[in-house]
């Protein structure tokens, strides 16, 4: 079984298997491949950090809201992204935010307030999560 360092290795090794044959496929897509192959469990956040860094540096597209390849940079009209892209990415940018806030904090020296906290995050972040699915 293959090791991997951090759970965004491992996404990247599974999304560069199931779109090395150049075709469009949606994050649903993506992600039921993914978790055909592994049993980790992968945050929202872990997606939306590694789909945005393989399109920024890894030659990956983004070719419309919730879908990717590998290839060539799809624009609209005006030659940038979409609003609605943009607004996408700001959105998985705050879910990984969030998750590396809740994330800083031990464990063993929760408060009741931090528990308190961490619940709303987590709210938060299912929120956000259910307006970029729909």
């Amino acid at each position: 079984m293959r090791q991997f360092k951090s759970n965004a290795e491992e996404i990247k090794y599974y999304v560069k298997q199931f779109l090395q044959d150049g075709k469009e496929k949606s994050l649903k897509e993506i992600k039921e491949y993914i978790h055909s192959q592994t049993d980790t469990e992968f945050t929202q956040g872990n997606f939306s950090g590694t789909m945005r860094e393989l399109v920024e540096r890894q030659g990956y597209t983004n070719t419309k809201r919730g879908y990717y390849k590998l290839g060539d940079q799809t624009y609209t009209s005006q030659g940038t992204k979409s609003l609605m892209d943009n607004v996408e990415d700001v959105i998985h940018d705050t879910i990984s935010r969030l998750e590396d806030l809740a994330g800083e904090k031990n464990p063993l020296y929760l408060t009741e307030e931090d528990y308190k906290d961490i619940n709303i995050i987590k709210q938060i972040i299912q929120d956000l999560e259910s307006r970029l699915e729909s």
